[in-house]
């Protein structure tokens, strides 16, 4: 019973083969004569050029030569295989030229897998592991099974990883010298040796760039040592040593220190925070647990001037489909552990003592923290316990709105991290009104509680939040008495933060509110197709006769027609008819 196969795309020969088994067709039926039936398989790719089978999705460049040959039988087969490619290059990145040779035969399989970078050095990937293969293998055999397994590099430039990391890591440089060898079960190979990087450079798509890389790191029966871990970002910098020794005994102990320094943290070009603070790190490993203890001493998390924005993720979407509806793919299998085995478990205590300053310039925050939390993580299941606190603190969440936190709490209540629950009281003491702002509840979902002595309604606190006042009249202590310099002054707190739309906007007894640096604007919808709007500018050009108060009025005559008019104070106005088209 033999075959054979020839695979050609735009008239070059990507790949050619035969195969047979030498046994009748009913012979193959059962098992035993399929195990014992001789093999012969010979593939075949023939220098092909990788351009003409790329996609407009992933280009792929260069050459490739590759050969494989299994002889036997299906219970105990002779696998060979021999592969090269030559000028490799991905989305216009050089890779290099990369070999790779396989042997597995008599209960042995090896391996090596070698790549001459273009950037220049070279990486080596060596494996050896003692187990048959053939029909009757099985995968926990397999992971179970002796091995030794070796990663060299020599002068390596990380010039080689954008082609590798296509769309992760835009540019890399730096020399890598490796020389690492893990012997052991396949599955949990203890690794041996030494890693060390100089002058390393990497700009990582969202996470920016990072410059001055260094790594020492070396790996003995009896610790794994890192000397030394920096990097550098813009003006910040970050440094790393720990130890975990006594490998060679029942617990190994673990201790490391982390610092950083003005560090900038961002995704997505947006500044998260910047970090000035040092971390401890204590603990314990036995076999299939880690414990480790983290100890903030002191630091600063600066938040930056403007909150991050909630991006759209450009992540593929599962449940929009252009084409013919895929097949579902079933799950796959959990890997079977054997007997008395568990899942590795992590578990990580932060602890804070309370000089863990949270601060920003706008809006201006001042808030200090202690924290006391447990965080473990047994194979895919994570929990967490213990609070985060709030010391002292005050926030200004739109401009001359000081709240003074007097009550601020994190618990997590012993599920995953982001059932949290979120307890946190603060209060404006304002000439009209002292105000209380309570936000409770789930982390994910909080629900925000505004009240006030003298007793208001949401619709005023919000108000007396946004504005500094309690009424819209003029002439009665509401916006229209507000100075320029007042109501600036509000804008531009209200414009730096998220805060006056959650905490502020949705709570007004209006339709619209918006705020920024020049003007406050709000309206409501009288009917559902006429519209009035008032706003009020505060960086009018009186000479040139604009209103300082302004009413607008929008009248939506059919779908595509509105009329529009305005007028103002300045006895400046005018009306539009306006037809528009959605595409």
């Amino acid at each position: 019973m033999g075959a054979t196969l020839r695979l050609a795309m735009g008239g070059q020969e990507l790949l050619r083969g035969e195969g047979s088994l030498a046994a009748a067709p009913e012979r193959l039926l059962a098992r035993g004569g399929l195990r014992s039936a001789p093999l012969s398989v010979v593939l075949v790719v023939p220098h092909a050029s990788l351009a003409r089978t790329s996609t407009s999705t992933l280009l792929v460049e260069g050459t490739v030569d590759a050969r494989l040959t299994a002889e036997g039988t299906l219970a105990a087969p002779r696998l060979a295989l021999e592969a090269a490619g030559r000028g490799l290059q991905v989305e216009g990145r050089p890779l290099g030229d990369l070999t790779a040779q396989a042997r597995w035969a008599e209960g042995r399989g090896s391996g090596r897998v070698t790549l001459a970078a273009k950037a220049g050095g070279t990486l080596e990937a060596t494996a050896a592991v003692d187990a048959p293969l053939g029909l009757d293998t099985r995968a926990a055999d397999l992971r179970r099974a002796p091995a030794e397994l070796g990663l060299r590099a020599r002068d390596l430039d990380l010039g080689f990883l954008p082609a590798v990391l296509a769309g992760w890591v835009r540019t890399a440089s730096g020399k890598l010298q490796a020389d690492v060898t893990a012997r052991g079960p396949l599955e949990r190979a203890s690794p041996r040796g030494t890693v060390r990087l100089a002058d390393g450079r990497l700009a990582i798509s969202e996470y920016g760039d990072w410059t001055q890389i260094e790594v020492d790191a070396t790996v003995t029966d009896d610790a794994v040592e890192l000397r030394r871990v920096a990097a550098r970002r813009a003006h910040g910098s970050f440094e790393a040593h720990g130890a975990l020794r006594g490998m060679g005994g029942p617990d190994a102990r673990l201790e490391g220190r982390i610092v950083s320094r003005e560090l900038p943290i961002m995704r997505a070009g947006m500044d998260l925070a910047t970090l000035d603070l040092q971390v401890d790190a204590t603990g314990a490993y036995q076999p299939g647990a880690l414990q480790v203890k983290l100890t903030v001493p002191r630091g600063t998390i600066r938040l930056p001037k403007r909150a991050p924005r909630t991006l759209q993720s450009l992540e593929r979407r599962r449940d929009i489909v252009v084409g013919r509806q895929p097949a579902p793919r079933k799950a796959p299998l959990p890997v079977p552990r054997g007997p008395g085995e568990r899942p590795f478990t992590l578990t990580a205590q932060l602890l804070v003592p309370g000089r863990l300053q949270v601060v920003s310039d706008n809006p201006r925050i001042r808030v200090e923290l202690k924290a006391n939390v447990t965080y473990e993580l047994t194979g895919a299941n994570d929990f967490a316990t213990g609070t985060v606190e709030v010391v002292r603190g005050e926030v200004e969440p739109i401009g001359g709105r000081n709240f003074q936190i007097e009550r601020g709490k994190v618990t997590f209540t012993g599920g995953p991290p982001k059932a949290a629950l979120l307890d946190v009281e603060a209060v404006y003491d304002n000439p009209v009104a002292k105000v209380t702002v309570a936000v409770a509840g789930p982390i994910s979902d909080p629900e925000i509680r505004l009240s006030s002595q003298p007793p208001m309604d949401d619709g005023q606190i919000a108000l007396l939040i946004a504005t500094g006042r309690t009424e819209l009249k003029p002439g009665s202590g509401g916006v229209g008495t507000l100075t320029g310099e007042e109501a600036g002054r509000a804008a531009l707190g209200a414009v730096a933060t998220q805060a006056f739309k959650d905490l502020v906007a949705d709570k007004l007894p209006l339709d619209t509110v918006a705020v920024d640096a020049g003007a406050l604007r709000a309206g409501k919808y009288v009917t559902d197709k006429i519209y009035v709007g008032y706003t009020r500018r505060f960086d009018v050009q009186l000479e040139q006769g604009q209103n300082v108060n302004e009413v607008r009025v929008e009248y939506q005559i059919t779908r595509r027609w509105t009329l529009e008019s305005r007028y103002g104070d300045a006895q400046s106005g005018g009306a539009s008819l306006i037809w528009s088209k959605d595409y």
